[in-house]
């Protein structure tokens, strides 16, 4: 501890069993192996999938280390001497590049001894002090403010001796990495039962030298441990066993199956072969890369996600495996996670270590190409860049090649979004404008991703908290800090620019509020419009005018433009969290916690269990639109910001026959039907 500057009660420890005989090592170096290198009977090299293993358990157990109390150093601990010296060797970081850490741990031993190996083997002659090291991890471990650890009992064994106060968990019982922030390290408390009793105390009152009710340390105190519904449970938020449970109806792995047979043929055998290829051990597939470095220039949220079904079209004619990767300013996987039965859309970790420099842009990486799309003026036509891009790709002998598009216009996303909608229905093709994200959104997301565990529980609770059913409510989202000429010359044009992307604070007074006001009272008509019964959910970047909106119910006027029956003068009380922050823009990269981006996803989330959308500019609120499917919702604002009384048909799904602009050329059988996807104004009526 003198060597390594480890005073008591002032570091975490992490504990890494590497060894331990799970169903993930037997596929990679067989059953009896497997076993006979945990009794230490049997080595096994440390390098290929094997090592690729236990780096990617040993960067998972240090990150949940460092969330656990982010300036405490760290101290790693394995029965694995490669793994540790690999950790000490090799900086490691949390949130890209925004804190690097120095792991200490010892690094000069051989094996590390397991007491029970001498009984299997007669032969293997050991001296006491070879436990030694045993003993002194432990005890060290004893000794730490936190401890992260995953399967086995030694590690949690370290974690007692410090209290079990502030520890994380970072594997399951079968052996799988388990990301942080999670709660199963933390201390629950149930009441006590008659069967946890050994004589007549349950009816005794005496409580003389008993400690008093145990508190919880971290989360909610709770009743009972089985949150999760079982197999077969209504689809209803009801059923959620206790607010703030992590099942969600609208995500997750019971959505999987019928949003994948909601999909193109060609989309459906994509993601069967992308989920063959990242889940064979022996397979060795080529790579397409979605990355997100520091120098680039990514975009919000919704922007570096509105082109993937574009993507996914491109990756499957060059037969390579699309991934993601972001370091800017976390990665994805820090607010989602794949699905068992979806795709794995994490980047493999040979990737993340060996091969990109999160330094540079990712069209400067030295170790493998990079294609940027539409960056020639003027444009031709977005098949003829596909087609170009194709071949380019398919040329590539590189594993890995990362992918992007000059910046992130609209138009040229549209365009992109059309070729995808040209391979994936028969004609008339629907149109992507603006900031549309595409019909085929909802299943595409429910097959790649779900939430983390955190926020799923945060949605959870909000809607059990607000009444919210999914699909029985309708989300009206104002983007109100976005930049627009008004907001310009209401503030000044700099001014404007630091309220929005420096999240530099405004009294919310006099012809700036007014301004709000009157968007958020027509952006309300709206969705009030879509469904007139339905309960209101309002979101905005604003907590200001959330908070108003709250305080002040909307009362709305006769107007001529309504053609259906409307109570006079009907007034609405809208629901909403108001008790936040400002809402945090992920394209500013200016936070050091990646917790603070929570309720980014929250809003996001519940939107797209919505049964209508009321959105205006920018295209966060059309994400939310496009996750509830673009069935029913309305656009409140134009382009450039005014205001658009509804009912208006810039909400409405158009459909147009394909143009040689976005065919390919080998479009097949196996495309959706346009039919159901074309509205009207008759949902007004």
């Amino acid at each position: 501890m003198t060597r390594f500057g480890l005073v008591e009660n002032q570091y975490t420890s992490v504990h890494v069993r590497a060894k331990y005989p799970t169903y993930e090592l037997s596929k990679i170096v067989g059953d009896d192996k497997s076993i006979k290198h945990d009794l230490g009977t049997a080595s096994i090299d440390f390098s290929g999938p094997y090592r690729d293993y236990l780096v990617g358990i040993g960067r998972n157990a240090l990150e949940c280390g460092m969330l656990l109390e982010p300036s405490n150093k760290i101290f790693f601990s394995s029965d694995s001497p490669d793994l540790t010296k690999y950790v000490t060797d090799n900086s490691s970081s949390l949130g890209g590049e925004l804190h690097e850490y120095d792991v200490v741990g010892i690094n000069s031993r051989y094996e590390i001894q397991h007491l029970e190996q001498s009984r299997h083997d007669e032969n293997i002659d050991l001296d006491h002090v070879e436990f030694y090291p045993i003993i002194e991890d432990l005890l060290i471990m004893g000794g730490s403010q936190c401890v992260a650890h995953g399967v086995g009992s030694f590690g949690a064994f370290g974690a007692g001796l410090a209290g079990n106060r502030c520890r994380a968990i970072h594997r399951a019982p079968s052996g799988k990495p388990e990301r942080c922030p999670n709660i199963r390290g933390d201390n629950l408390v149930v009441n006590i039962t008659v069967s946890d009793l050994i004589s007549d105390e349950y009816t005794s009152l005496d409580t003389e030298g008993l400690l008093p009710p145990t508190k919880e340390l971290i989360m909610n105190e709770v009743e009972e441990f089985n949150t999760i519904p079982k197999e077969g449970a209504k689809d209803t938020i009801e059923n959620s066993e206790a607010e703030g449970s992590p099942y969600l109806t609208m995500y997750g792995e019971h959505r999987v199956e019928s949003s994948l047979a909601a999909l193109p043929e060609w989309l459906r055998t994509y993601f069967l072969w992308h989920r063959h290829q990242t889940s064979n051990a022996a397979s060795r597939p080529k790579y397409m890369v979605l990355s997100c470095l520091k120098r680039d220039k990514c975009g919000g949220f919704s922007d570096r996600l509105r082109a993937v079904p574009y993507w996914l079209l491109l990756a499957s004619k060059v037969n390579r495996v699309l991934c993601i990767y972001w370091s800017k300013p976390f990665g994805l996987d820090w607010f989602l996670q794949p699905l068992p039965n979806g795709i794995d859309w994490r980047c493999p970790q040979e990737f993340i270590e060996e091969m990109v420099d999160v330094n540079f842009p990712s069209r400067f990486q030295s170790n493998y190409p990079h294609v940027v799309l539409f960056n020639r003026k003027p444009s031709p036509p977005a098949n003829t860049v596909t087609l170009d891009a194709i071949k380019r790709i398919q040329n590539m002998k590189d594993r890995y090649v990362s992918v992007s598009f000059k910046d992130q216009d609209f138009g040229k996303i549209d365009d992109a979004n059309m070729v995808f909608h040209a391979s994936s229905y028969k004609n008339p093709i629907p149109i992507a404008n603006a900031w549309m994200h595409v019909p085929l959104t909802e299943h595409i997301f429910r097959v790649m991703f779900e939430p983390i565990e955190p926020i799923a529980r945060r949605i959870n609770a909000t809607m059990a908290e607000l009444g919210l059913v999914e699909n029985q409510y309708t989300s009206v989202h104002v983007r109100a800090r976005y930049p627009t000429m008004k907001m310009a010359r209401i503030m000044g044009k700099q001014e404007s620019r630091e309220h929005d992307k420096k999240d530099k604070k405004l009294s919310f007074q006099g012809e700036y509020k007014q301004y709000l006001m009157e968007i958020a009272s027509n952006a309300l008509e709206c969705g009030m419009l879509l469904e007139p019964h339905n309960k209101i959910f309002f979101i905005s970047d604003s907590i200001d005018l959330t908070k108003y909106v709250m305080s002040n119910p909307i009362v709305i006027p006769p107007n001529d433009l309504h053609n259906i029956t409307f109570p006079k003068n009907a007034t609405y009380q809208i629901v909403a969290i108001d008790s936040r922050d400002e809402i945090k823009h992920l394209e500013h990269a200016q936070y050091t916690n990646h917790i603070e981006y929570y309720p980014l996803i929250e809003d996001l989330l519940i939107m797209g269990g919505s049964r209508c959308v009321s959105h205006g500019i920018g295209s966060f609120g059309a994400f939310g639109a496009g996750l509830s499917g673009n069935r029913c919702r309305a656009i409140h604002r134009s382009p450039m910001g005014p205001i658009s009384r509804c009912p208006n048909d810039r909400g409405d799904n158009f459909v147009t026959k394909e143009t040689k602009d976005f065919l390919l050329g080998d479009e097949g059988e196996g495309r959706l039907s346009s039919e159901t996807y074309s509205t009207s104004f008759a949902r007004y009526n």
